[in-house]
């Protein structure tokens, strides 16, 4: 029981240090407990973070496949109906693939969902990490259907938001100044996001020890602002980091 009460914590801190080797490690060591003791809630917090590995980082331990069918099926399992944070998660986890995919049919479905177990505050860090997967959500269908002053609305507030838990989860602060540059980029402040906010993600990062987030922040600046532009044909498929994408006609 130990070992799915704090393994699932350990495993976030090694995805923000890109210690990938000793996640996959420690995650095997909490499937293995979950699976040995029958516990549902233990799968749904291993395969919550095999679902960030592949959104976070590329990394696959578990295929998408595995991680779809698993969050499908939980939504309506009712042996987790109380666990409403973790159910939230995963399907905050569906919505932003099926959103990078732009799959926004089966994003608009997954979207209902999570406003039904959306938490009545966000607490604890799983929620409020959970929270954060919406709102790139917002700023991604604001990007498709760019001009759309409501989903521009949406996007200020979710933002607002977020700006709020980071006074309770500080180590989200620089996933915020991340998501902030994006929605300045989007609306064409490029100075803002290049001068001011992306530098800020990179420095809060760094010095929290955040490798993943400061290699992505990079990997926004090299995207949006270098010469050589991301091909158009570019499709995710969770092999890699994504690349935030800039306005197709910028």
């Amino acid at each position: 029981m130990l070992k799915i009460n704090c393994i699932p914590s350990l495993a976030q801190c090694l995805i923000l240090m890109s210690r990938i080797d000793e996640c996959f490690d420690v995650l095997k060591e909490l499937n293995y407990a979950a699976r040995e003791k029958d516990d549902l809630h233990g799968r749904a917090l291993y395969f919550c973070n095999c679902f960030d590995l592949i959104l976070e980082t590329g990394h696959i331990l578990e295929s998408l496949d595995d991680c779809l069918q698993f969050t499908v099926q939980t939504s309506t399992d009712p042996r987790l109906t109380w666990d409403l944070i973790v159910k939230y998660y995963l399907n905050a986890s569906l919505l932003l693939w099926h959103a990078r995919c732009e799959e926004w049919e089966q994003a608009e479905k997954i979207f209902n969902c999570v406003k039904v177990t959306k938490p009545a505050g966000f607490e604890v860090v799983m929620a409020a990490r959970g929270f954060v997967k919406i709102v790139e959500y917002h700023l991604l269908l604001f990007r498709k259907n760019h001009g759309n002053k409501v989903l521009r609305k949406d996007c200020r507030e979710a933002l607002k938001q977020l700006s709020q838990i980071c006074n309770r989860f500080v180590v989200l602060k620089p996933r915020y100044y991340h998501l902030k540059a994006y929605f300045s980029l989007l609306r064409g402040k490029f100075s803002k996001a290049k001068g001011r906010l992306l530098p800020r993600c990179i420095e809060l990062s760094t010095h929290m020890g955040m490798v993943m987030e400061t290699e992505w922040a990079i990997l926004s600046k090299h995207e949006w602002f270098d010469e050589k532009k991301t091909s158009s044909t570019f499709i995710y498929n969770g092999l890699a980091k994504f690349p935030f994408p800039k306005l197709e006609n910028a």
